[in-house]
């Protein structure tokens, strides 16, 4: 890897030198004070802040928010985009903290062209073996992988990642991911059975998530009480890092769909629509997919849409009113609600030359008598 202070690479056919403790500062205030906004509008935040190093570095974000909207739009991310990344990866997120270094890889491998098992040396192929091996069960997340892996090689997996990783959250997401990928019973007992292992009782998996995504097994209901006992009732507590770890993927398995619930509470409609969708999207059989449901739920894995219904579904508002309250441009706004009317979820008409958004609640209490009947909620 690079030694020195500065990493070369060329960004939208411009080489230039960045300097990691600013390229990092900059990423750090996009994910967590310009979430959603386009890089004009980061750039412009950057602007406004005066500091000019840290807009000489602005650039170096390109390339990370081109990817975070392809992976949102489910589109190619540029090979060129992809490979400054491998290839600085260490140096450049030197300033990250593990976990968040873990996630963004995560993303990366997540776009990498290439068969399985090339992807995974080129992950164990890393210096820095904790991510390294983070990133493996961060392959979870590619749709294309198969259900061919022996049990044997998933404990192994899962005993490199239960020794390496520092974080149980990262656990968590990663045999989330795993779980919610591999829809055959004959490798549900070894995955499940590993996860249940290397995480501890009072963080252990959700137990609610998991009755639910065993549902689809009713010829086997020893292994959905050994893993229901297993795990026991308890559901963790979000920590305040948790937001951190919820990466845009192509579905939202990152989300929490139980966060903040108290013991005794019930689902809300949000976290339905989360698990509906996480359970579903990749299932075999997709039961709900000929309904015409399916497509409309999948709207929602884009993080911005699944905020924005959740602001709409509280009060009706502008659609200048929301770019606002986002820090997002109006175009911006237009194109994502338009997703979410077209979805049925919201409705919308012109108000004095405006639109104006509100919540579709015939079609979403329909949406969820429907859905609460397949999750026998």
């Amino acid at each position: 890897m690079c030694a020195s202070k500065y990493s070369k690479g060329t960004i939208c056919g411009m080489e230039i030198a960045i300097q990691p403790n600013y390229l990092m500062e900059a990423l750090y205030y996009f994910e967590r004070r310009a979430n959603g906004s386009t890089l004009s509008g980061v750039r412009t935040a950057l602007n406004k802040s005066g500091d000019s190093a840290k807009i000489a570095h602005a650039a170096a974000l390109a390339p990370i928010i081109e990817l975070e909207n392809r992976l949102n739009e489910s589109l190619i991310v540029s090979d060129d985009i992809i490979n400054f990344y491998f290839r600085d990866f260490e140096d450049l997120t030197s300033g990250v903290s593990g976990d968040n270094r873990a996630m963004l890889l995560f993303k990366l491998f997540i776009c990498k062209n290439k068969p399985l098992d090339e992807l995974i040396d080129d992950m164990l192929a890393m210096s820095d073996r904790e991510f390294a091996y983070a990133a493996v069960f961060g392959m979870g997340g590619r749709s294309e992988v198969t259900m061919t892996e022996s049990e044997a090689t998933l404990e192994d997996y899962f005993e490199m990642i239960n020794t390496s990783a520092r974080s149980d959250e990262v656990k968590w997401y990663v045999c989330q991911t795993l779980m919610l990928r591999r829809r055959h019973l004959e490798t549900l007992r070894p995955i499940l059975n590993a996860a249940v292992s290397l995480i501890r009782a009072e963080e252990s998996l959700y137990a609610g998530l998991i009755r639910n995504f065993c549902a689809d097994y009713e010829n086997s209901p020893a292994l959905i009480d050994d893993i229901t006992t297993k795990l026991g009732c308890r559901r963790p507590h979000p920590s305040a890092e948790a937001e951190a770890l919820h990466p845009m993927l192509f579905v939202p398995v990152g989300y929490d769909i139980f966060a903040g619930a108290g013991e005794n509470d019930t689902v809300n409609n949000a976290q339905l629509f989360l698990g509906v969708l996480s359970r579903d999207y990749f299932s075999e059989n997709k039961p709900i997919l000929d309904e015409g449901v399916l497509p409309s739920l999948a709207v929602l894995c884009d993080k911005t849409r699944f905020l924005l219904l959740q602001r709409i579904a509280s009060e009706p508002a502008y659609g200048q009113q929301l770019a606002e309250e986002f820090g997002m441009t109006t175009p911006n706004i237009y194109h994502h609600m338009g997703k979410l009317v077209q979805a049925k979820f919201v409705n919308t008409r012109i108000d004095r030359n405006r639109n104006y958004y509100s919540i579709n609640k015939n079609y979403i209490n329909q949406l969820l008598d429907e859905l609460k009947g397949i999750l026998r909620c």
